[in-house]
């Protein structure tokens, strides 16, 4: 009896090979090896906007996707958000910018949002920039969380709508759309794949899927954090050359299939 089921060697060889990557860039990272990511214009575009926002003199929004959560399968997505929020954040209060934090319809990351945010403040040498009233919450209703936000947005004026994160049909395209209609640049994107699409017609520089755990890695400008997206790329690019070999050995007529049940049909 066999323990791996038939087929899935080269699966199972394949994770391996990853896991071994990904712990070995991870290890060098921890004893301080450097990695550098390439320049990304959505990432860049924060900047431009904080300055925008400064001339123009309306406020900058740092907004989450609907779905912040801090666990489950959009907490990666919270996390890049979060990075985000402190590198826009500390770009906004060290250059004088009104900036506002929304917050998700659930509560959870409010705690957190305003920490960073008075850090940041600390930090920049200015306590007196923190304001509480910056960082609110519309609604534990996904529509309310919407209405609410864009009547906010509609309402204060916005010079650069930052959205990030788990981003969702419901609760993200009317705010979204609104600060759009009233003349802000719009940063951002979700690693949410099936939402590409719509929001593709919304933002400005928006930010695909992978693009986004690459532009927060840059905001924490952290080398463990770093890491992962090092390791990601590595193993999609075998990947890519992996799927490609296949393609040409099965037009080629070669059936890998049959080679000692390593891969299936």
């Amino acid at each position: 009896m066999s323990i791996i089921e038939p087929g899935r060697i080269f699966e199972l060889f394949f994770v391996v090979i990853a896991l071994a990557i990904s712990l070995y860039i991870l290890y060098g990272a921890i004893q301080g090896r450097s990695y550098e990511l390439r320049s990304m214009p959505q990432f860049e575009a924060i900047s431009d906007g904080v300055d925008r926002a400064v001339e123009q003199g309306l406020p900058v929004y740092m907004a989450p996707g609907a779905y912040a959560y801090l666990s489950g399968l959009y907490a990666p997505m919270t996390i890049g958000y979060l990075n985000i929020l402190r590198h826009t954040a500390r770009l906004a209060v060290r250059r004088g910018a009104d900036i506002r934090f929304p917050i998700a319809m659930n509560p959870e990351t409010l705690p957190i949002v305003d920490g960073i945010y008075r850090e940041v403040c600390v930090a920049e040498g200015k306590p007196e920039a923190y304001s509480r009233d910056k960082v609110f919450w519309s609604s534990q209703e996904e529509s309310g969380y919407a209405i609410g936000l864009a009547a906010q947005v509609q309402r204060t004026g916005c010079a650069t709508y930052v959205v990030v994160g788990a981003l969702t049909g419901t609760g993200d395209i009317n705010p979204t759309g609104t600060a759009r209609s009233t003349g802000a640049i719009v940063i951002g994107g979700t690693a949410r794949m099936r939402h590409q699409g719509t929001y593709a017609m919304l933002i400005d520089y928006l930010m695909v899927g992978p693009d986004m755990y690459a532009c927060a890695a840059l905001a924490a400008q952290d080398p463990v954090v770093t890491s992962t997206i090092v390791s990601n790329d590595i193993i999609q690019a075998i990947g890519i050359v992996i799927l490609i070999i296949g393609s040409l050995l099965a037009l080629a007529g070669i059936n890998i299939g049959a080679a000692g049940g390593i891969l299936k049909t």
